[in-house]
Formats: C-alpha cells, sequence, structure tokens
C-alpha cells in the first residue's frame, strides 16, 4: 500500500467475517484488502449521493435570525 495507512481493530458478526474470509480466498487475497475496497466503494456511493443533491448547492446561502436556521428551516422557507 503506497499511503499511509492507520491500523484499526473491529468487530464483526461471525457472518461478516466469514463472508469475508471466504471472498478473500476466493479472490487470492487478504482479508484487509476486502475490507478496503468495501469501504472505498461505501464511501464512493455516499460522496456521490451527497454530490447529487440538490440543496448540497445552498449551504450556507441563508442565515437564521438566531443561527437556528438547521432548527427552523421550514418556519424561514415557508411562514417567511
Amino acid at each position: 500500500m503506497s499511503v499511509t495507512a492507520r491500523r484499526v481493530q473491529l468487530y464483526l458478526p461471525e457472518a461478516q467475517y466469514k463472508g469475508v474470509r471466504h471472498l478473500a480466498q476466493e479472490k487470492r487475497t487478504s482479508f484487509a484488502h476486502i475490507v478496503r475496497e468495501a469501504l472505498d466503494g461505501f464511501l464512493r456511493k455516499s460522496r456521490a449521493r451527497w454530490e447529487e443533491d440538490p440543496i448540497t448547492s445552498h449551504i450556507g446561502l441563508f442565515k437564521g435570525k438566531d443561527d437556528d436556521l438547521s432548527i427552523h428551516h421550514d418556519r424561514y422557507l415557508y411562514d417567511g
């Protein structure tokens, strides 16, 4: 791996552990590689979903009266 890596420890349900282990054996790669690939895919999908959300371009454009826009956004949008 060419990037700086951090060691992590996590607990997996037995079914997930066995599934990843089986897939790693099938692909002749490491358990860690399968987990990293899965996380990369998850992060890519999450990032794409956020970037495609039409409201994302409006973040920071509006202010509430007491900086409470995130809580009372409907009141500011619809009640005037």
